[in-house]
């Protein structure tokens, strides 16, 4: 191939990937800003979650108000999520669990040129006692593709303790919650040229580490249908990401990170018993209220719906980030399973770009 035609290659795969989504949403993070981990339940329900999370662990990231209603001790052992877009879905095959490297999943890439496929794992093991919370999420979001000649890829890696404590007041009227989250992170929006090496998602992502908190209100009213109403403040003060993580997060790591500002979240909701065994909870949220995202409006709006069967059943659907979610959930007092269709916008705010989800989660409380 001439220099003149490599150039042009070149050219051409930056006009076409540059019409992609910005590195901060191409990560596989919504481009509504919100809770940094993303549940089953909440998915399902389209993310209007802040009024129904019942988890240590969760409630730390969506809501620390949760933690009011913590009395006896949890230790919630294994809380695994494992999730994937449509394109990696399509492109299934014995070697789709090389994803998790990038130089072993290159020739996947070759195989399926322009399809973008995406994953990521998460484990966020949380212990709870009288109102307080403690965690350690550990998390990755990758996404890549390839025109054959170049690999542009994305992604995030995530390394967060945190800690939180909840109140009770009014004799549970009224809940405040506040969490502490030392965000160690790793992300980036990369294009090298196919065989190159070294080939890896954490090759040359930009890294930092900071402090984020987060308050919670939550509201919930004695009268018929249980109506609540909260209240999410995120990254009081904003965040500033800088120096090196507590354990290697990127390699060669070049650049530094956004700082991200402080957003807000609310949500309103209703509980309805129907008969004996079947309870209807609706929620409706409205995400990133300031609009730091400068996005389309229809992006904010999140509405959820769950049916519970005799507390262990769940049938769920939503509507988030302008998009249809459903879902499904299998719970006793010891372990959980949630299933989530979903999507996340990954476009520059204005320009929707859809991308497909399917998350899977499983939790095993040993106490």
């Amino acid at each position: 191939m001439s220099k003149v035609s490599i150039l042009l290659s070149s050219i051409l795969t930056m006009a076409v990937m540059g019409a992609c989504p910005r590195a901060v949403h191409a990560t596989g993070g919504n481009i509504i800003p919100g809770s940094r981990f993303v549940s089953g339940r909440g998915a399902a329900l389209g993310d209007a979650y802040i009024g129904l999370v019942d988890t240590v662990g969760e409630s730390l990231f969506y809501n620390p108000a949760a933690l009011g209603r913590i009395q006896d001790f949890t230790f919630e052992a294994f809380n695994l999520s494992l999730q994937g877009n449509s394109k990696l879905s399509s492109t299934f095959g014995t070697d789709t669990y090389k994803i998790q490297t990038l130089d072993g999943y290159e020739s996947t890439l070759l195989k399926h040129p322009n399809m973008n496929p995406g994953g990521g794992v998460s484990l966020l093991p949380a212990i709870g006692f009288r109102g307080f919370g403690i965690g350690l999420l550990y998390q990755n979001r990758l996404m890549g593709e390839t025109n054959g000649t170049n690999i542009r890829y994305r992604a995030t890696y995530q390394l967060i303790p945190t800690v939180g404590y909840g109140l009770n007041l009014a004799s549970g009227v009224l809940r405040i919650g506040y969490s502490l989250q030392w965000v160690n992170q790793a992300s980036g929006d990369r294009t090298v040229a196919v065989g190159s090496r070294p080939l890896g998602w954490t090759e040359g992502l930009a890294q930092g580490k900071g402090f984020s908190q987060t308050v919670g209100l939550a509201v919930s009213l004695p009268f018929v249908y249980q109506p609540s109403i909260n209240l999410v403040a995120r990254n009081i003060g904003g965040l500033h990401l800088s120096g090196g993580t507590l354990i290697g997060l990127a390699k060669n790591s070049s650049g530094t990170l956004s700082d991200e500002k402080m957003t807000f979240d609310s949500s309103f909701g209703l509980t309805h018993k129907i008969g004996p065994s079947l309870k209807l909870s609706t929620q409706a949220a409205y995400r990133d209220l300031t609009n730091t995202s400068a996005s389309r409006q229809i992006s904010h709006a999140a509405f959820g719906a769950e049916a519970s069967i005799v507390d262990r059943f769940s049938l769920r659907a939503g509507f988030g980030s302008g998009y249809p979610t459903a879902g499904l959930g299998v719970q006793t007092s010891r372990a959980e399973a949630h299933f989530a269709w979903y999507s996340e916008d990954l476009g520059n705010g204005k320009t929707p770009i859809r991308d497909i989800r399917y998350l899977f989660q499983i939790i095993f409380k040993a106490i």
